[in-house]
Formats: C-alpha cells, sequence, structure tokens
C-alpha cells in the first residue's frame, strides 16, 4: 500500500541535474499525496534567496552542507528536531530514520 511506501521525511539538494531542488518542492506540494511529507532541503552554499523561496513554499528546513563529510550525520539530528519544534512532538514519538 502507498502508506507503507511513504516517506517520513523528504529531503533534497538544491542543485540537482535533471530538476532543482525548488523544482521538486514544488512538484511535492503539488501532489495530494506528497504534500504532507515534511521537506527539507540543503545546499552548499547559505544562499537567504534559496532558504527564503523553500521556506515560502513550505519547506520545513534548510541546511547549508558541511564541509566535512563527518558533519552530514548531523543531517538527521537536525532535521528531526525542527520536526519536534514544527509538530511540537515528544521526543519518542518522532519518526525514526
Amino acid at each position: 500500500s502507498w502508506d507503507a511506501q511513504k516517506p517520513n521525511v523528504i529531503l533534497s539538494d538544491i542543485n540537482m541535474p535533471k530538476v532543482s531542488g525548488i523544482e521538486l518542492l514544488k512538484m511535492v506540494f503539488d501532489d495530494s499525496k506528497l504534500c504532507s511529507i515534511p521537506f527539507f532541503v540543503y545546499s552548499s552554499s547559505g544562499n537567504v534567496i534559496y532558504e527564503k523561496k523553500c521556506s515560502d513554499l513550505g519547506a520545513k528546513g534548510f541546511f547549508v552542507k558541511p564541509f566535512d563529510l563527518m558533519e552530514f550525520d548531523n543531517i538527521p539530528a537536525q532535521i528531526l528536531l525542527a520536526l519536534k519544534k514544527d509538530l511540537q512532538i515528544h521526543p519518542n514519538d518522532a519518526p525514526a530514520f
């Protein structure tokens, strides 16, 4: 069933070869099956224009890609923190990754 396959979260890069993260964000929020999934974006630059655009389109968070590969491990924790703040949920009720 769709609910069994539906992702808990979508994390997309801004710069992708065929479709940008902003275009993907628009497509997700225009799709009735996908629009309820929290969407997060990351980019190699902290471009405030991109960040505002993503926020205006409904993204739950915008992250700057870390330079250190080990710091990528912090992204799931940042996503969970954003979800907890947004949903005001108990930490034990947050989705698992």
